[in-house]
């Protein structure tokens, strides 16, 4: 009898376990980079943290609050387009955080406020 060779195994998609987007200030547009950031996370099926950040306005302490979530649901939306479960994306809002780029959006399983 002939020995079969095992049929190969397709590897699993790597997961980060951090990337980051970087908004215009003052936006809660997704930049064009944000597509190729996000597609690792695209076959997960796993939970993916989502945190966001956003310079505060002195006059209007929530704004930063306001566009750190509208940042957030951005890249839930496109989490979800790309076929990530709505209930796997954990989005969180974190406002202005100092010493941090505020700024920048955090996905993966070690994003931190």
């Amino acid at each position: 009898m002939v020995p079969v060779a095992p049929k190969p195994v397709a590897p699993k998609p790597i997961i980060p376990t951090l990337a980051r987007i970087q908004f215009s200030p003052g936006s809660a547009t997704l930049p064009a980079s944000a597509a190729d950031t996000l597609k690792p996370f695209c076959a997960s099926q796993r939970s993916v943290p989502v945190v966001t950040r956003a310079p505060a306005d002195p006059s209007d302490p929530s704004s930063a609050m306001r566009l750190s979530m509208a940042r957030a649901f951005a890249i839930r939306d496109a989490l979800i387009a790309c076929g990530v479960p709505a209930q796997n994306i954990i989005p969180r809002a974190a406002g202005t955080v100092p010493g941090a780029d505020n700024n920048e959006a955090q996905i993966g399983a070690s994003a931190k406020p």
